[in-house]
């Protein structure tokens, strides 16, 4: 199995729960820029992989990236002159059936704030995947120059990996029951194969959360916005 050694630049901000966009905005900036992270460094297209995205079914809010935070990151790339934009997610274990996967889109409001927004969304369950070494990478991946990875800060009982590698190890995958066999070593060996080929910015918003034992039965909260951008 290939291998990649990434020693990340780190930038962490704290600030009062519940800023709007505007101000999100201005401290992923200051991220982007403590990072230096350019225009050049982004190119022109970026695909942002959130943890899905609220504000819908509730029972299930703590563990989705926040509607507000996305907003943030297209409004700030664009300001960096990204031409094409993609919002990718997957719907997971959250639908059995592929007739019902607009239905939950639906619900949850992501594919509403892709319109909104001015942007194409991709269903990364029926989007066509890439085999590499029994795991399966979207295919999707491979039409952006950048991916922007935008998680909350929230628990896995399968996992001792979450956040950044959690999300876009599993949200950028597919054969999903296969991989949660043996789910930290799937995780790692899909970010390896994600990670070694792309340029990703990992952004860990922490407007909400979870902890003990999510995501399904975790405990959701409000630790302020804590906010971790990761660059290499």
């Amino acid at each position: 199995m290939p291998s990649i050694s990434v020693c990340p630049k780190v930038f962490t901000a704290s600030t009062p729960a519940g800023i709007p966009p505007q101000t999100l905005q201005a401290h992923f900036n200051r991220g982007f820029y403590q990072l230096g992270i350019t225009p050049a460094t982004l190119g022109r297209s970026v695909l942002i992989t959130p943890n899905l995205c609220g504000p819908g079914l509730p029972e299930h809010h703590y563990s989705m990236t926040s509607r507000d935070a996305v907003v943030a990151a297209v409004q700030l790339i664009r300001s960096f002159g990204v031409e094409e934009i993609g919002l990718a997610a997957h719907p997971a274990d959250y639908v059995a059936k592929l007739e019902m996967r607009d239905q939950f889109f639906d619900a949850i409001g992501i594919r509403s704030l892709a319109s909104e927004l001015g942007f194409k969304f991709y269903d990364l369950g029926i989007e066509g995947f890439e085999e590499r070494e029994g795991i399966f990478v979207s295919s999707v991946l491979n039409r952006y120059e950048t991916i922007l990875n935008i998680m909350p800060p929230k628990t896995h009982h399968q996992s001792v990996v979450s956040l950044a590698l959690k999300n876009i190890g599993m949200g950028c995958t597919d054969h999903r029951s296969n991989m949660h066999e043996s789910l930290t070593d799937a995780v790692v060996r899909a970010n390896i194969f994600i990670r070694q080929e792309r340029n990703v910015i990992d952004i860990v918003h922490g407007g909400w959360g979870q902890e003990e034992n999510g995501p399904h039965f975790g405990i959701g909260n409000l630790p302020g916005d804590l906010i971790k951008l990761y660059g290499r």
